[in-house]
Order: C-alpha cells, then sequence, then structure tokens
C-alpha cells in the first residue's frame, strides 16, 4: 500500500511539472519557435492545455506549409481566412470584419448507426425527445418546437452547458451565454463574443472540440449535423458580421432600411449575388438541405430583411448593455459549416 501511494504521489508530482513545462512552451514569445513532429510542415500558432486529457498534452492550432518550398498552403483554410483579412485591409473599406457564430447543436444519450450490404439504419434518443413521453421515466419531456429557454427540470443540460462555458473561459475563449433551444431531444447554443474572422474561426474548431469532449466525459453525445430529427427544429449558426474602420462601425444608419448604411446593404447584396458558390461551404451536406424546410425558422428565403426569419440575411442591433457591435448583419447556414466532420 505504502509503495502504491508513494508512485501515485510520483504520477501526481509528474503531472504538474508536465502542466507548467507546457505553459512555459505557450508563452508566445516562445510559440514561434514551436514544430509539429519530424518536419516543418505545420505551423503553430495558438495552442493551449488540452481539456479532454488526463495526463498534460499541448494542443496546437497550425498552418499548413508546403514541405518543400516552406511556403503557405494556399488551400490551408486558415491561410485562405488571413488573405481575405489582409485583402480587406488593402480596400481601405474597412480595416476589420467581426464576426460571431451562434453554434447549435443536439446532445444526444443515444446514438447508433449501420450501413451494411443488406440494411440500413440510424437512431438517436435523448431523455428530453417528446417521442419518450410514453416510456417509463420522469415524464419531463418537451413537445416539439417547444424547447427554447425551459426552466428545470424540462432543461437537464444546464449543468453541462455550464461546465462547457467554463472550460472555454478557462482556454481564453469569451462566451456571452448558453440556452437550451427550440427543439426537443436536447438541442442546445452556447454564443461566443465577436472576434475577427481568423480569430473566431479557431474559437469555432476548440469550441466543437470542448462540447464534443465534455459531452462525451458525462456520457453523452454532440452532433453539429444540421437536421438530425425529424419534424422539429434542425441546428444553424447564425454569423453575425460587422465592418470597422478606425474603431468605428460602418454598417449603422438610422435612417436606412432596417438601420443599415449604404455599405452594409452592398455587403448584403454581394452575400445574396455569391450565395450559390458559398452554399459549398455554407451547407456542404445533403442533410443541410433537410433543414431548409419553411416552419422551422430555417432560411428558406434568399431575400433580406429586419425580423423576417425565414430569410438567410438579417439586420440585427444590439442591446448597449451587450458587448457587441451596435448593427450588423446575420447570415444564416447550417450548423456543419464549420467543420467538414459534424
Amino acid at each position: 500500500m505504502a509503495a502504491h501511494d508513494a508512485a501515485a504521489a510520483r504520477a501526481r508530482r509528474g503531472r504538474v511539472r508536465g502542466r507548467a513545462r507546457l505553459r512555459r512552451l505557450l508563452d508566445p514569445r516562445l510559440a514561434g519557435d514551436l514544430r509539429v513532429g519530424h518536419a516543418a510542415d505545420a505551423r503553430p500558432d495558438l495552442g493551449d492545455l488540452d481539456p479532454g486529457t488526463e495526463a498534460p498534452t499541448l494542443s496546437l492550432i497550425c498552418e499548413i506549409s508546403d514541405p518543400i518550398t516552406r511556403e503557405g498552403y494556399s488551400r490551408d483554410p486558415r491561410q485562405v481566412a488571413k488573405r481575405a483579412e489582409e485583402y480587406l485591409r488593402r480596400t481601405g473599406i474597412a480595416d476589420i470584419c467581426f464576426v460571431g457564430p451562434e453554434c447549435e447543436f443536439f446532445v444526444f444519450d443515444e446514438v447508433s448507426y449501420e450501413l451494411g450490404p443488406n440494411a440500413a439504419h440510424y437512431s438517436v434518443d435523448s431523455s428530453e425527445g417528446f417521442w419518450n413521453s410514453g416510456k417509463p421515466g420522469l415524464g419531463y419531456t418537451s413537445r416539439p418546437k417547444e424547447g427554447y429557454f425551459p426552466t428545470a427540470p424540462h432543461d437537464s443540460l444546464h449543468d453541462l452547458r455550464t461546465a462547457m462555458v467554463l472550460t472555454l473561459e478557462r482556454l481564453g475563449i469569451p462566451c456571452e451565454f448558453h440556452h437550451h433551444e427550440v427543439a426537443s431531444g436536447g438541442q442546445c447554443e452556447i454564443d461566443l463574443r465577436f472576434q475577427s474572422l481568423t480569430r473566431m474561426a479557431d474559437q469555432v474548431m476548440t469550441y466543437k472540440y470542448v462540447v464534443k469532449t465534455l459531452a462525451r466525459a458525462h456520457g453523452k453525445s454532440v452532433t453539429f449535423m444540421p437536421k438530425p430529427i425529424f419534424g422539429d427544429n434542425g441546428s444553424g449558426m447564425h454569423c453575425h458580421q460587422s465592418l470597422w474602420k478606425e474603431g468605428t462601425p460602418l454598417m449603422a444608419d438610422k435612417s436606412g432600411y432596417a438601420g443599415l448604411s449604404q455599405l452594409a446593404r452592398a455587403y448584403v447584396g454581394g452575400l445574396l449575388t455569391h450565395a450559390p458558390a458559398l452554399l459549398a461551404l455554407c451547407a456542404p451536406t445533403t442533410n443541410s438541405y433537410r433543414r431548409l424546410v419553411p416552419g422551422y425558422e430555417a432560411p428558406v428565403n434568399l431575400v433580406y430583411s429586419q425580423r423576417n426569419r425565414p430569410t438567410s440575411r438579417r439586420s440585427r442591433g444590439r442591446s448597449p448593455r451587450r458587448s457587441t457591435p451596435s448593427r450588423q448583419t446575420t447570415s444564416s447556414c447550417s450548423a456543419a459549416a464549420s467543420s467538414p466532420r459534424t
């Protein structure tokens, strides 16, 4: 027993020393010297202690380099985002574009699927699902489209979402709020505070990793797929967008429609014009289009509006107490758009 206790104490001391070494490595002055693997094919830019591992583990967000020329890989999504930000600055129109996504997801208790030579099936289940109201249980289920902001005990996922938010904020990702979403069956949303384009893209990838990892630790499974349940609201990813220059918002004009400036309306027009091409990124799977059904708050109309939810673009003002841009346009897309894997 004494030998076992001594070994456990040594292991704890090792983990503490490991965390200390990793924190030193995360010093931004040293980050540029880090390399992943045996070659410098990936350039670490952001890193932190992985929240999903027992042993101290460094988790990095990298840019991909050509292994021969060492130049940045032109098709690397992070490189594309940084080039887009640089292009915006060169135009002189604005010096920053803020993006604030609202990533929705489902938390399931059970998931099964099979694709065989003679059969195929999938099944998801949640104790909150309305389809479980006739089974032995506690009876706290939500009817279809009645899951928005329920109080406990109908919202059984509050503590799990809180754990996710606290973990994200420990990783330097500020969150504004979390809540249960419209659909029955465990639909949730955690909103992130707006950031610049590349920074927010990094944060969304970390967000999805943290949400899935913590759900797994609690014996649950998370999916960001757009329409996992028939006959109820699907998951979207509203992206609040605004242009600023030298600290001044460029999209607000009280005399314009919905409080939008001419620049904002031109911005929206560009999104609508290029919507067919953008769908390759914003709605990359067939499941994305199963969400586009009238009556479920999905963007079924390629128009913009001040308050009409079925539009693909909306203008939204913000309360002064919220630390988000005063006027912005909101684009609707499928939740799966932030990653090819849901």
